[in-house]
């Protein structure tokens, strides 16, 4: 059992991916877009000019007694190269640099460009600059300070050979398709990571066989039927309502709402007000959100005027198609809370002149109304989106549903 659910687990991370395949590409041409502003525009090449001396004793120097000439020149050289190691880069030396060749860095900028090495005989001074130019100038000036202020420092009998930098090497040489290779792959790991992140946190509903599965209800798809105006399922849906319609089961009053906070139910609904309605029987819809308009109403008045008491005749709109009306939400629902008294007279009210009412509202975590609607409609819908719909939410929506004993029919998906 752990081993099969982790294949589903995996399977759904998989869909996921893949159902995100355009953010990831978006995602990666950010990058990419980045990448090449920071190549051609940020990074630059930079240059290594290396200036060298190399000391050794004056002509004619004889060992003291018990010192031979090897040793002589090892002792030596160790002391000579650890001295000037430490004054090339003294400020005294730097400072002056900066102001022969007029540099507008600071001090502590130069510092970090200069590098020393140094063997038995000879000190390297290795200067790296986005200059190729300047990176020379600035090594072999250090050398010249560096020769004229240490006379006057250290007495002490020896020679030296300077070699000048006299071309640079490039260290860091820019590779501009490397570089928006590189971004592409942090852009791809970017996105991957962020959308598993985000799916381990809050999974969210890939498969219509997990809710089935996990959570015991019923699925009618219509992901198909919208975009390809295949009213098929809706008709299943129907059907469906119709056949558990019996004297036993009367279901006339139906709630579609949504998980999330939006107006995404009303095209369901409309669509299934139309497939009624082909079968001759009076619809009512009742939208208590309202904002998408399909059948073009201009009265202002609505549901919750009704609650303001306005006369119910009032507030019902006719559409185009004989057998649908429909009763808009109107301009009077600020902080208007619905009593389950006055909900259920007027369910009862308009079911007398309708074979069907059908109300769209808010979603039940967010609307204190929306929980009176559920518990005296007949049957309710949740609507959810694949790949958008967290699962936390559906699980809590039908516990909410669930707890004041309304009676969920399916989960519709789209």
């Amino acid at each position: 059992m752990e081993e099969e659910n982790g294949v589903n687990s995996l399977k759904e991370i998989g869909i996921v991916f893949f159902n995100k395949v355009s953010l990831i590409i978006k995602t990666i041409i950010i990058f990419v877009i980045l990448g090449g502003f920071f190549s051609f525009y940020i990074r630059q090449n930079s240059y290594v000019a290396t200036a060298s001396i190399m000391f050794s004793r004056v002509a004619g120097y004889v060992p003291q007694e018990g010192e031979s000439q090897l040793l002589s020149e090892i002792q030596f050289n160790s002391s000579i190269i650890g001295n000037y190691k430490n004054y090339i880069i003294s400020d005294d030396v730097l400072k002056t640099v900066i102001e022969n060749l007029k540099l507008e860095e600071t001090l502590g900028d130069l510092k970090e460009k200069i590098e020393l090495e140094s063997n038995m005989s000879n000190l390297d001074v290795i200067v790296t600059n986005k200059n190729e130019e300047m990176a020379e100038k600035i090594a072999n000036e250090i050398m010249k300070v560096f020769i004229e202020k240490s006379k006057n420092f250290y007495q002490i009998e020896h020679t030296y050979t300077v070699n000048y930098a006299n071309e640079s090497t490039t260290e860091n040489e820019v590779n501009h398709i490397v570089d928006l290779l590189v971004f592409a792959i942090l852009g791809l790991f970017t996105s991957c990571a962020c959308i598993y992140v985000k799916y381990m946190l809050n999974p969210v509903i890939v498969t219509e066989e997990k809710i089935e599965n996990k959570l015991g209800l019923s699925v009618v798809s219509l992901k198909k039927c919208l975009k390809d105006n295949n009213s098929e399922p809706i008709n299943l849906l129907r059907a469906e309502i119709e056949i558990s319609n019996n004297a036993e089961n009367s279901i006339k009053s139906l709630l579609v709402t949504s998980t999330e906070d939006d107006n995404s139910t009303f095209s369901v609904i409309a669509n299934l007000a139309k497939s009624f309605a082909s079968t001759d029987k009076k619809i009512l819809i009742v939208d208590l959100v309202g904002e998408d308009n399909i059948f073009n109403i201009d009265n202002n008045l609505g549901f919750y005027d009704y609650f303001s008491n306005i006369k119910k005749n009032n507030i019902i709109s006719h559409t185009d198609n004989k057998n649908i009306d429909i009763i808009n939400k109107g301009k009077n629902d600020k902080d208007i809370v619905i009593s389950k008294e006055k909900m259920l007279n007027f369910i009862n009210d308009v079911k007398v002149d309708y074979d069907y009412v059908i109300l769209n509202s808010p979603d039940i975590l967010n609307s204190s109304n929306t929980r009176i609607i559920s518990n005296i409609c007949d049957g309710i819908f949740i609507k959810i989106q694949l790949y958008k719909t967290e699962e936390k939410k559906l699980v809590q929506s039908i516990k909410e549903i669930k707890k004041i004993n309304g009676n969920i029919l399916n989960i519709i998906v789209d």
